[in-house]
């Protein structure tokens, strides 16, 4: 019986995964659309981090709770990219890690 088990390394906090998640949770990204009396609509864009720290001071725990949900969902999304890119990138440069000169290489005078 072989043992199968998901590596959850690309999970770890590095600087470009948790600059990457502060990047996104800092551009206002959740929509909202606020009826008018006079019968239009106000369309309204809010920073996640900024809505954090709001439900946090109202005391408003359980959208505090889904803010830190839509935190760590997009940290995981994230983290998910940039693992795949990496393991992209090094299935291209072909295991030559370094730039470092193949043993096969010939070089010529």
């Amino acid at each position: 019986m072989t043992d199968k088990r998901i590596s959850l390394k690309f999970l770890q906090p590095r600087l470009s995964n948790c600059l990457f998640t502060f990047i996104i949770l800092s551009l206002p990204i959740i929509p909202e659309r606020i009826p008018l009396v006079t019968g239009g609509y106000e369309s309204v864009r809010y920073i996640p981090m900024f809505l954090l720290y709001a439900y946090l001071q109202m005391g408003d725990y359980y959208l505090f709770i889904l803010m830190v949900g839509f935190l760590l969902l997009v940290f995981f999304v994230v983290s998910l990219i940039i693992a795949v890119i990496l393991k992209f990138s090094k299935k291209i440069q072909g295991g030559n890690h370094g730039g470092a000169k193949s043993s096969r290489t010939i070089e010529s005078k």
